[in-house]
């Protein structure tokens, strides 16, 4: 079989970091978003603070009491929210991806039997372009002449 004379980790890795990527760029952008909240969520927290603290304003110190609870909820859920977000980019960051890519790609007939058919298929598709095969009077008399990759098998280094 063709596929298993070549290295297809860094074809594999490359497809892969860029799905990471289509998946990682959401995530960043809304971890800066909350980051950005919890710095508002801070500064409306020091305002209040500071006229809870200054003494020549005769304010009710209830309402503002209420609004700095009100303010540490947010935060929290805010911080919350962050931690997630983090854990989630972690792990897409991880080197277990790399490590499932590298195996995939050592052990790639054992890694295509245990795909199901239709990934199989998904998988087929994504590397092949194109197969040319000569004409038979039958199905089973016809050979595969050329096949047409999606990639440069000039990229890949052969093991």
């Amino acid at each position: 079989m063709f596929f298993k004379d070549i290295n297809l980790f860094p074809y594999l890795e490359s497809a892969t970091n860029s799905f990471l990527s289509i998946e990682l760029d959401p995530l960043h952008k809304f971890s800066d978003k909350i980051t950005k909240q919890i710095e508002h969520i801070k500064e409306q927290m020091n305002t209040v603070i500071d006229l809870m603290n200054d003494s020549a304003l005769s304010l009710d110190k209830k309402p503002l009491k209420d609004r700095l609870v009100s303010h540490q909820e947010d935060l929290n859920e805010r911080n919350i929210q962050l931690e997630e977000i983090t854990k989630q980019i972690r792990f897409k960051e991880s080197q277990t991806s790399i490590d499932i890519i590298k195996f995939c790609a050592e052990n790639f007939i054992t890694f295509y039997e245990t795909i199901a058919d239709t990934e199989k298929k998904q998988l087929l598709n994504y590397l092949i372009k194109e197969i040319h095969v000569f004409k038979g009077d039958k199905t089973k008399d016809r050979q595969i002449k050329k096949v047409i990759y999606n990639f440069s098998t000039d990229d890949l280094s052969l093991v």
